[in-house]
Formats: structure tokens, C-alpha cells, sequence
């Protein structure tokens, strides 16, 4: 039998990474393993970063904020194009607790429809990040103090009119075109900001939805 798959060199094995996790060049190293685009290195590397965005999103100083979101995004493209799904979710969530921990982005959600809900390559992306932030700021995981939390239930709120146009948009392109996908994907989402209470269900009653 292999002696590396014996269980105390894989519990020992498992305590490392959980330790290695926790480090600052953690950082580096995942972002790296996402650029190669190996898919066990990739599932490995986008849960792993969806746990440090949880919980260890200080140790990055304030003026690398915007290179590793412009990093992750590029993650997120690329896998928006090439999958694993499961990849691309991961990578989305960790986009979402991003914009709900980065103070200076304050024209996030504007920024991200302007950029990627045009296009059709880059609307399923969109639609799992956005899908993703009101599931994010209530999470157990993400430690937002009360304030910020707050903040950023406004800021949701703010954008819910946009959200909500957009959405019913996707969904009735979604319909006309037999894009099933798109319509799951687009229910999901308005699902999604109904639950987290921040797109109230009597502002759909004047849509083109109901």
C-alpha cells in the first residue's frame, strides 16, 4: 500500500494545508494554482480562497485590494468560459465577499452589470455573483462587523431596482430564446434578493414578470 495514503500521513497532510491556509502567501500560491487552469488544482484552490476571503481578508494591505479583484475577476472569466461550474460558483462567492469587504469599491454592483451584463458570454458570471452576495452577507462565515453590514444591506438595496430590471430583462430573453439555463439561473438570483429581503415581492407586481 502507498504509504502517503495511510491515515495519519493524510491527517497529518490535511493539518498542514489547514495551517498553510491561514498564511499570507496562501494568498499567492492559490491565485497562482487558478492561472494554471488544472482542474483538481483549480477545485482545490477556489474553495480554499473561498475560505480565506472569509476570514482573512486583513491580512491584505488596503493597496492591493484592486489588483487581486482584478485578478480574481480574471479567474472568473476564464472559468466562466471553460467551467467547471463548481469552480466558477466558488470563484463568484469569493467576488461577492470581496465587494462586501472592500470599502473603496463602492460602485460594485453598477461596475459589474456595466461590464459583464451585455455580453451573453459573460451574463452567467454576473448572474452567479450576484447571486451570491445576499447568500454572502448573512453567512456565519464572513465576520462583517454590524456597521459594514449594514452598509451593504443599503447598498443592496440601492441597486435592487437595477437588479430587479435586469433580471426580468435576462428572464424574458432567457424565454424568448429556449435558454433554460439562463431562466434557472435568473430565478435563482431574483430568489435569491427576495429571500435576503433587500428586493421587496410588491415591486415585481408593476414588472413585465407577473
Amino acid at each position: 500500500s502507498n504509504p502517503a495514503s495511510t491515515p495519519a500521513s493524510i491527517v497529518a497532510a490535511t493539518k498542514w494545508l489547514e495551517e498553510f491556509e491561514k498564511k499570507q502567501e496562501a494568498w499567492t500560491v492559490f491565485d497562482q494554482m487558478l492561472y494554471s487552469g488544472e482542474p483538481n488544482s483549480s477545485m482545490f484552490a477556489s474553495t480554499a480562497l473561498h475560505r480565506k476571503m472569509q476570514h482573512d481578508f486583513h491580512q491584505l494591505p488596503e493597496s492591493s485590494h484592486s489588483m487581486f479583484r482584478d485578478s480574481l475577476l480574471t479567474h472568473c472569466k476564464s472559468f466562466n468560459k471553460t467551467g467547471p461550474l463548481n469552480v466558477l460558483q466558488k470563484l463568484c462567492q469569493s467576488m461577492a465577499d470581496l465587494i462586501l469587504q472592500m470599502e473603496s469599491w463602492t460602485n460594485a454592483i453598477p461596475d459589474l452589470m456595466a461590464n459583464f451584463g451585455t455580453e451573453v458570454e459573460t451574463i452567467p458570471m454576473l448572474l452567479e455573483i450576484l447571486t451570491a452576495l445576499p447568500d454572502e452577507i448573512d453567512s456565519y462565515n464572513l465576520h462583517l462587523v454590524r456597521q459594514r453590514q449594514q452598509q451593504m444591506y443599503a447598498a443592496l438595496e440601492e441597486s435592487s431596482a437595477a437588479v430587479m430590471n435586469y433580471l426580468i430583462a435576462s428572464l424574458q430573453n432567457a424565454c424568448q430564446t429556449a435558454n433554460i439555463q439562463l431562466q434557472n439561473k435568473s430565478l435563482g438570483c431574483l430568489n435569491t434578493w427576495l429571500r435576503a429581503d433587500v428586493l421587496h415581492a410588491h415591486a415585481l407586481s408593476n414588472t413585465a414578470l407577473l
